[in-house]
């Protein structure tokens, strides 16, 4: 093939409608000329087998070790596909498994054992995470157990689990919550929306909000999220308008590296975004294009959920900036946001040149 294989992860607490949505997924990606490879919940298929987690104390090794091979095979499948348009649809993610494990240790060393890394397999593995919200909350009226016979939570630990899964993921670039507002089948257009978006259809256009937060003494501790390093450069412009960026993402003494490009529609806050990894090679074959007049820009990035919304939270290490910024993705620039309450939001900066990351790298330059 010629093209890009996506991948993407549709995850969830249980009852959440993955089922319905893989399907619904399926026959509207096809529609639009995508070839659709879909993955199934490995656990469940085991246990379809008469695999069950209280005969095997190693079930999650089993079930690690399936997912493991799963992706493998269906990625080379993928790749020798025609056309330009493909993608895979994975039912849970290799993340997903840290539920059910004891603790982070020994989620750490289930994925070690299979050669891989957990920041790699959180950040670098997927193209996007879609977490469905659980009908335990929000449409407790639609929970049950007719899609899948081996549901066994009650509807309050069918939400804990919810929770736990969204937090397994907190940190990937691409987490979008769909929650159980309106119909069923409005949950299923907002996630076809979600995924469309992420999959550049029709092109990949990046809509954000923007928020100056101030720093006091520090930002205070923030349940359930995860901090990441990142650390950006600016390349000399090789096309007019285009703004160019290499970037290092890190967490736990393991870094990954990313080429963007963006241009901006010209409408406030939106511009066309190309994100793609690359190796470190390339990373530092690129960093040769620095731009001299740009200062490098290192920030600590706090992910969090609040009110199913998916929020960046960043800190400058440069202590000449004095506030940090508050990021969030949208699907339109229409989409209302709620703010979190428990941060001091100075004013919104959505679309203020002054704000974005490629001035602030400007003015650190000319302050050396």
């Amino acid at each position: 093939m010629t093209g890009i294989v996506k991948k993407l992860v549709l995850t969830g607490g249980p009852c959440a409608g993955k089922t319905s949505a893989l399907s619904f997924l399926e026959q509207n990606l096809r529609d639009r000329g995508w070839h659709v490879l879909v993955a199934p919940e490995i656990p469940t298929m085991l246990m379809q087998h008469g695999v069950h987690p209280n005969m095997l104390s190693t079930f999650q090794e089993h079930v690690l070790a399936m997912q493991v091979a799963f992706e493998k095979e269906l990625s080379r499948a993928a790749e020798m596909l025609p056309g330009e348009k493909v993608v895979i649809i994975y039912d849970r993610g290799i993340m997903d498994q840290k539920v059910y494990l004891p603790n982070y240790a020994a989620f750490i060393s289930l994925v070690e054992a299979q050669g891989l890394n957990v920041v790699e397999v959180r950040d670098g593995r997927y193209d996007g995470v879609f977490h469905l919200r659980t009908a335990a909350h929000g449409a407790e009226h639609a929970y049950g157990n007719a899609t899948n016979a081996h549901r066994l939570e009650s509807v309050e630990q069918a939400r804990a689990v919810d929770k736990l899964t969204e937090e397994a993921w907190l940190g990937t670039p691409h987490l979008r919550i769909i929650p159980n507002k309106g119909t069923f089948a409005d949950k299923l257009h907002h996630l076809l929306s979600e995924v469309l978006q992420a999959l550049g259809e029709p092109v990949p256009i990046e809509f954000e909000r923007k928020y100056t937060v101030r720093l006091t003494e520090a930002i205070p501790p923030i349940p359930s999220s995860v901090r990441v390093l990142i650390t950006q450069d600016y390349l000399v412009a090789t096309n007019p308008g285009v703004v160019e960026r290499v970037r290092s993402r890190g967490q736990d003494a393991t870094l990954l590296y990313y080429h963007t490009t963006k241009k901006p529609t010209g409408v406030c806050g939106e511009s066309v975004e190309v994100e793609r990894r690359i190796s470190e090679r390339e990373y530092l074959e690129l960093l040769a294009r620095k731009d001299p007049c740009r200062h490098t820009v290192v920030k600590e990035r706090t992910c969090f959920v609040y009110r199913d919304q998916y929020f960046e939270l960043d800190v400058f290490a440069d202590t000449r900036l004095p506030h940090a910024l508050l990021e969030i993705e949208l699907l339109s620039e229409q989409q209302t946001v709620e703010l979190p309450s428990f941060l001091d939001i100075i004013e919104e900066v959505t679309g203020d040149a002054a704000w974005s990351n490629f001035s602030i790298a400007h003015r650190l330059a000319q302050k050396d």
